[in-house]
């Protein structure tokens, strides 16, 4: 998003574009669609032009990952959480983490907690966490958490509207968020785009440790894929010509804004991607000892960074 490129919090670019931080967090959540002067205003408070090419390298941020990659998995999502919601409430992040590598069921990280996972420096907020399952593994998995439909995450009014319309509404267990007993919630998914499945991810998965228990990351270069793809990923079709048309219209809003959180989940993903052969690269130049090389690296880092 414009907003994370920009280090600002939704209360910040509230304030900038003048409307409440609930405003900015249905925009980014895709209930809620912005006019085109909405647009144009979080544009020009990021610091940023409506036709300007957002998928190139990007190097203002290397400093922070530098950081981030000498830190624990967890304490690299603890970095970039953002302040509570006023919708959504806490990311409970790390609680969902660890539930599932208690849990045991076969589950890759993807989405924005992967990236932060590996030491991307955008903020993640409330979202659920996003997972990918085996095929018919969404019921297994919601069940072993012992969680529960987060009906937050729908379009405001639109359960009212389509009660009054009788219109009857059936959702796949993998088109919905789940919310844990102890807080957060967790999205599962089947399919990705760029990819062909969970067993596909599983090849270059990395496990990663979390309060003492290991969860199944996507690699860097699987979520790099999976963020191109998205981008040019066609809005989804009206497979019914009966459905309703709030129904087509929740649908595109989040196809909308999965494209556009990838562009810039594709800078992040970049970012660390390049760090890591930067430090790969300045390590083999120096030999002195670990602690002195990185001790220099970040330094040299933050130097030329900030």
């Amino acid at each position: 998003m414009a907003r994370r490129r920009a280090g600002l919090t939704q209360r910040e670019l509230g304030e900038r574009v003048g409307c409440r931080q609930a405003t900015v967090a249905r925009w980014e959540h895709g209930d809620r669609e912005p006019s085109w002067g909405d647009v144009g205003a979080v544009a020009e408070a990021c610091g940023l032009q409506l036709d300007a090419h957002l998928a190139g390298e990007d190097r203002s941020r290397w400093g922070d990952v530098a950081v981030a990659i000498t830190l624990s998995p967890a304490e690299r999502v603890r970095r970039v959480l953002a302040p509570e919601d006023d919708v959504f409430g806490p990311a409970n992040v790390i609680p969902v983490l660890e539930r599932l590598g208690e849990s045991g069921e076969p589950a890759i990280v993807i989405g924005d907690v992967a990236g932060a996972l590996h030491g991307w420096p955008l903020e993640i907020s409330g979202r659920p966490v996003g997972v990918c399952v085996v095929a018919e593994g969404a019921s297994s998995l919601v069940a072993g958490l012992g969680a529960r439909p987060d009906t937050r995450w729908e379009m405001p009014g639109l359960a009212e509207v389509l009660a009054e319309r009788g219109v009857v509404r059936t959702r796949k267990i993998t088109e919905e968020p789940f919310v844990l007993p102890g807080g957060g919630s967790v999205l599962a998914t089947e399919t990705l785009p760029g990819t062909a499945g969970f067993a596909d991810l599983a090849r270059n998965a990395e496990p990663m440790a979390v309060g003492g228990r290991a969860v199944l990351v996507a690699g860097l270069l699987d979520l790099l894929r999976i963020a191109d793809a998205s981008m040019s990923d066609p809005a989804p079709s009206r497979e019914d010509p009966d459905e309703h048309p709030y129904l087509v219209e929740e649908r595109n809003r989040k196809s909308f804004w999965r494209q556009t959180n990838a562009r810039y989940d594709a800078l992040a993903l970049r970012a660390v991607l390049d760090v890591r052969a930067a430090k790969q690269a300045a390590w083999e130049a120096d030999d002195r000892g670990d602690a002195q090389k990185l001790k220099g690296w970040l330094r040299d880092m933050a130097k030329q960074y900030g």
